[in-house]
């Protein structure tokens, strides 16, 4: 999913607040970014899967458009619409 490359980021990457950091919310521009983005903040808070839940991808209606996992892959819609075989839509 990307933008125009002179639009402004529409999304919003939102990490849950975890025992071991707040919550953290930042703009970007694609998934790809996205999916970045968390994983340093996963490994700056140097939290397991059962600490850091999956961070939420946010479109300019604040609506969740898609999710990132721990390990840093991108699927579509929120996590609890999940289910086993799903592609991702990103892989790092």
């Amino acid at each position: 999913m990307e933008l125009e490359s002179n639009a402004p980021p529409a999304m919003t990457l939102e990490v849950p607040s975890t025992p071991i950091g707040p919550i953290t919310r930042r703009p970007v521009a694609t998934i790809e970014e996205a999916s970045r983005i968390f994983c340093l903040i996963r490994d700056r808070l140097r939290g397991g899967s059962s600490d850091i839940g999956d961070a939420l991808i946010r479109d300019d209606s604040g609506a969740v458009v898609a999710h990132v996992s721990y390990n840093g892959r991108v699927w579509w819609g929120p996590p609890e619409q999940w289910k086993p075989g799903s592609e991702p839509i990103f892989t790092p």
